[in-house]
């Protein structure tokens, strides 16, 4: 997977587990062609069907399958598998470009699912890669004018929000809606409240990177003005930890373990974000646990913060040009190879991902151009539901009462549940 992200000087947190999974996968080869001399042993049964998996015939499977509760628990996701791969591989997407998808590597779950993208456009034959850079509202301008990369993954709360970036978002138009993210706040021991913040140095990771836009944008509705500091999460953590830094604005806080590790000598521990009726404009509430945050919040207790919505966004691909055009085999590898990504037993993450949600973004054209081919007819009873959510009460103080009933009347419609 690292092979997928290049920089000259990017460091993605987790390499050693890559390297330690490559060096794992080749073991489980040779162990493999050395079992395969005790298969009757652990009776191998022959499938009484044709079963493919990437495109080649398996013949065989482990006695286990359907047998005892181990069997029902399994079934959920290897047999799952079986009947997706049941089939011949799906046929390939001719596409002679490389896709280039631009992700800032401090942000570790825009990373992850930025080479989860790439390897669906290459399962589907096409030639793609992922590759660290700066993602902000001025970067993705930086990039449109200079063609740089095909897509990028990012925050779109800053831009969604400003009227002056029309223009900017008909050039980079949305390909996709991704999942919310959680912005965290990271403080050194002494700081209790981000009103504390003010004044004080805060470092909202590189300059133009996928925090620093969304993390300033945030403490200016909170009415906090701290000494801006740009620096990576990783030099940030070591200055928290050492003292010379209040705290750490980020993405991605819930899956970096270079956090994780900085917050086990207990001097470091999440803020929380009290929720106020402006923020909705861009964010939405969020809960955390210490399950989410481990060595950032105490066992028994719950961090209240804000989500930032993300997506894929076009570069220079404006409707009718011929970035736009030259775009679509990559969305079609999205939209037709999604299963693995968002169906039954995917990450949690990609489960939250609805690829066709309206936004009030301008869609890439070819994403436009496949939701409408491929939309099914309307269910009536979400449509009411819908219209319901639409005209409700949308303050703070009634969300908690609006949630439960909205989610009722969703099951009592018998509409598909989110």
């Amino acid at each position: 997977m690292a092979d997928n992200v290049e920089s000259m000087n990017a460091v993605w947190e987790w390499g050693g587990a890559v390297a330690y999974a490559r060096i794992a996968a080749i073991a489980l080869v040779v162990g493999l062609s050395g079992a395969v001399a005790e298969a009757q042993a652990e009776q191998m049964v022959r499938y009484n069907r044709p079963v493919w998996r990437n495109g080649h015939r398996v013949l065989y499977h482990g006695a286990w399958r359907g047998k005892g509760a181990a069997a029902a628990h399994a079934k959920s996701s290897d047999d799952d598998d079986e009947e997706d791969d049941s089939k011949p591989a799906k046929p390939k997407i001719a596409s002679s470009h490389e896709f280039i998808v631009l992700v800032d590597t401090d942000d570790a779950t825009s990373l992850r699912m930025a080479t989860e993208l790439v390897n669906s456009a290459k399962a589907a034959g096409l030639k793609a890669r992922a590759w660290a850079g700066k993602t902000s509202p001025a970067a993705l301008a930086k990039l449109v004018a200079s063609d740089g990369g095909d897509f990028v993954v990012t925050a779109i709360d800053a831009i969604s929000a400003d009227p002056k970036t029309a223009e900017l978002r008909a050039k980079a138009p949305l390909a996709a809606r991704l999942a919310n993210e959680p912005l965290v706040v990271v403080a050194r021991v002494g700081v209790e409240d981000v009103k504390q913040l003010d004044g004080r140095r805060v470092s909202f990771g590189q300059a133009d990177g996928v925090a620093d836009a969304s993390g300033q944008a945030l403490f200016a509705t909170l009415g906090v003005a701290p000494q801006v500091v740009h620096e990576d999460n990783s030099t940030s953590l070591g200055l928290l930890a050492s003292g010379k830094l209040d705290a750490l604005v980020m993405l991605g806080a819930d899956e970096s373990r270079a956090l994780n590790e900085a917050a086990k000598g207990g001097k470091l521990h999440a803020l929380d974000i009290p929720w106020r009726d402006e923020l909705a404009k861009r964010y939405a509430p969020m809960r955390m646990t210490a399950k989410d945050l481990p060595n950032l919040t105490k066992p028994d207790a719950t961090v209240e913060t804000v989500s930032v919505p993300f997506g894929l966004v076009a570069i220079d691909a404006a409707d009718g040009s011929a970035r736009a055009t030259q775009d679509a085999p990559f969305v079609s590898a999205m939209f037709e190879r999604s299963e693995p990504l968002i169906g039954v037993g995917a990450d949690p993450k990609w489960r939250e991902v609805n690829f066709a949600a309206e936004t009030d973004w301008p869609r890439l054209a070819p994403a436009r151009d496949w939701i409408e081919k491929h939309r099914r007819d309307g269910d009536p009873a979400l449509d009411a539901f819908r219209e319901k959510a639409k005209t409700t009460d949308d303050s703070p103080a009634a969300a908690p009462a609006l949630a439960d009933r909205l989610y009722s009347d969703l099951l009592r419609s018998g509409a598909p549940q989110p």
